[in-house]
């Protein structure tokens, strides 16, 4: 009897699993083939295992710091200098941040309501913090206090939360490789307590909001580069920003890009000065970001990318070029890219130009940077060893 009732419900679940499929209508493709759909039957495994991992645990009365997205779970095109985490929390709770910095360049937390990707129609952020407002003890360490008003004689670090919040995200990017992220933890300070719920309600509970979470977000992501199909392709667009779980200070360039096999992309803008970060990165049309732990889809601005005439280009093809500033587009000829400039007072111009392989070099300057496979390899190596020191998942 046990089997046969474990049978059924699994039957049961799986049968309100089959309508995920139809998450390709709202990406960027605009026909199904053999390859896409093998593709597209991967993203949803992905967004499955993803989901389960936000479900479980997800309770704002015991919150805790999990791993988002990443180049495990590498839906909603994670930077790949940034780790992410999410937490559920209420807008009528109290709760208390303990963490250490540690080396990372930039840790932000962000809190607001029905996130991205969670909800059907998403809502808004609320409010932002990053790591340098907050007050940090000599050796690193850091608490936070969240609450709808400021604690009675607290002086130190506060958030305001509103009423109807539910979410705080955190983002941290790293310009080093080798930059430890900040530890971080999080309680509810003020009570609340729910282990009246019994196990099998609360195993009930999980499946339901997996299941609920794995089409609504293999609905909502992939439809985010919607927008640039407005646009030619292989265009620069700033994307408008909704205040919607995006970075605050944060300008968003984006595109759709063609490139064939046997050709090459050249990006190229003036760096604006001041710029706290910026970097580009590498997409496919699911709006996942390309393989960046093994591969060179990615570059930032922690060291100088400019030519001696103080312009950034940058050489995006399916072959490496030997050129310092390339992007692999890893064979995806078709896909998303996306450069992003943290507070930066000016917004940079970039242009592309779109060539076959063998005309690269008579479009960049003399001076332009080369390196050799062998600094290519060991470039990679020590970039694949960095990421696994980061949390992953």
């Amino acid at each position: 009897m046990e089997t046969q009732l474990t049978q059924e419900l699994w039957n049961q679940r799986l049968d309100e699993l089959r309508d995920a499929g139809g998450f390709l209508s709202t990406s960027t493709h605009s026909a199904e083939s053999p390859a896409l759909a093998r593709e597209a039957v991967d993203y949803l495994f992905m967004t499955l295992a993803s989901a389960y991992l936000l479900m479980a645990r997800n309770d704002p009365d015991y919150p805790e710091f999990k791993p988002w997205v990443g180049h495990l779970l590498d839906y909603a095109a994670p930077n790949p200098d940034a780790t992410y985490y999410y937490a559920t929390i209420s807008g009528q709770g109290v709760y208390r941040i303990v963490g250490k910095r540690n080396d990372i360049h930039w840790l932000n937390f962000l809190t607001g309501y029905d996130f991205p990707g969670f909800v059907d129609t998403p809502g808004k952020s609320q409010t932002s913090m990053s790591i340098d407002e907050l007050d940090i003890a000599p050796d690193g360490s850091f608490e936070i206090i969240l609450s709808a008003e400021r604690p009675l004689g607290h002086a130190g670090n506060w958030m305001k939360i509103e009423p109807e919040a539910n979410y705080i995200a955190v983002r941290q990017f790293a310009y080093h490789p080798h930059e430890m992220d900040a530890r971080l933890a999080i309680e509810r300070a003020d009570g609340g307590d729910n282990h009246g719920v019994s196990i099998a309600a609360a195993a009930e509970e999980r499946v339901r909001k997996t299941i609920a979470h794995l089409k609504t977000s293999s609905r909502a992501w992939p439809s985010f580069p919607r927008w640039l199909k407005a646009y030619p392709t292989n265009t620069f667009n700033v994307f408008p920003l909704k205040n919607s779980g995006e970075v605050q200070g944060q300008v968003y360039y984006e595109c759709l890009y063609d490139i064939p096999l046997d050709q090459a992309m050249i990006i190229e803008f003036g760096l604006p000065k001041p710029c706290f970060y910026w970097n580009i990165q590498i997409d496919d049309r699911f709006w996942r970001t390309l393989e960046f732990v093994n591969r060179h889809t990615s570059f930032n601005g922690h060291r100088d990318r400019s030519d001696g005439d103080g312009r950034v280009r940058i050489v995006v093809s399916h072959h490496d070029t030997g050129l310092d500033n390339w992007i692999d587009a890893c064979g995806v000829t078709e896909g998303h890219m996306l450069i992003r400039f943290q507070q930066v007072e000016q917004k940079p111009e970039a242009t592309v130009k779109l060539m076959a392989l063998a005309e690269v070099d008579k479009h960049l300057p003399a001076d332009t940077r080369r390196v050799t496979p062998t600094q290519r390899a060991k470039t990679l190596r020590e970039w694949a060893l960095a990421k696994q020191l980061r949390r992953s998942w």
